[in-house]
């Protein structure tokens, strides 16, 4: 219906607005909504994609209702997952780092999980890009933080061979980065406890042989993951402990136990 009164036209979007005003009091739901339907769009440039992200991941940082408008927008995750399935490189890298992000929340991680992110993740680990690398090890380490009570994760682990991947990277040695090193013994420590079938994929892709080589090598920050995960490996596979006291790291362990070594003990 058509306005006949210039009061009543008036006196409707003041209306309207002070509706949307208490709603969204400083714009970030409409924000929000703003730069996922630019992502969504097809004939987006990459700069403007570019540009659409780093707003998003500001917005999530800065603004507390951020993370909620991100998480309950029906298209987010989907289209987050698609740009880093097909994006270009900058683009994967941005959108790894919101879909990791969103994982601050357990119910938006498993969203995130069955969204499909982990087969370009995986792929994005493998790029010949520190800052990809170091994009994708930081979200694959968010979304493995479900703990033992994860059963969608440990499926969706275990189905995309997460496991061995990991292991393949960690025998890169001195080309991973100390960061990434860090985030994938972290990975595999959070995954231990959930994923199937975790023991017998770690031993048949030679994990226990490039545990025993971080032990000795690692960075101090790996430390405390890789005992544990050794540990842990001796209490699931008994033969495995000849193989770490032949590789003569008892030493190394009892240097660990002494006095600044809390964490690792």
């Amino acid at each position: 219906m058509l306005c006949t009164s210039k009061f009543y036209c008036k006196s409707s979007f003041s209306n309207e607005d002070r509706s949307s005003s208490m709603e969204d009091p400083d714009g970030t739901l409409a924000s929000v909504a703003q730069c996922i339907e630019q992502l969504r769009q097809s004939s987006s440039s990459v700069h403007e994609k570019e540009y659409s992200l780093r707003q998003l991941l500001d917005l999530i940082d800065m603004r507390e209702n951020a993370f909620s408008a991100v998480g309950s927008h029906s298209q987010a995750v989907p289209v987050l997952v698609s740009l880093l399935r097909s994006g270009s490189l900058n683009v994967k890298i941005q959108a790894a780092t919101v879909l990791g992000s969103l994982c601050k929340e357990n119910e938006l991680r498993v969203k995130v999980l069955l969204g499909g992110c982990i087969p370009p993740l995986l792929g994005l680990l493998k790029s010949s890009s520190t800052e990809a690398r170091i994009a994708a090890a930081k979200t694959i380490y968010a979304v493995s933080q479900g703990g033992a009570k994860d059963h969608v994760g440990s499926k969706i682990f275990s189905t995309e061979g997460v496991v061995p991947v990991l292991w393949e990277q960690l025998r890169a040695g001195p080309k991973t980065e100390n960061v990434v090193e860090t985030l994938l013994t972290g990975t595999l420590k959070n995954l231990s406890n959930s994923a199937e079938g975790f023991w017998n994929s770690t031993v048949q892709s030679g994990g226990v042989d490039i545990l025993v080589k971080l032990l000795a090598t690692g960075q101090p920050s790996t430390l405390s993951s890789v005992c544990f995960l050794l540990a842990s490996v001796m209490m699931e596979d008994a033969s495995v402990c000849s193989k770490v006291l032949s590789a003569e790291v008892t030493k190394q362990l009892l240097k660990l136990l002494g006095p600044g070594n809390d964490d690792l003990a």
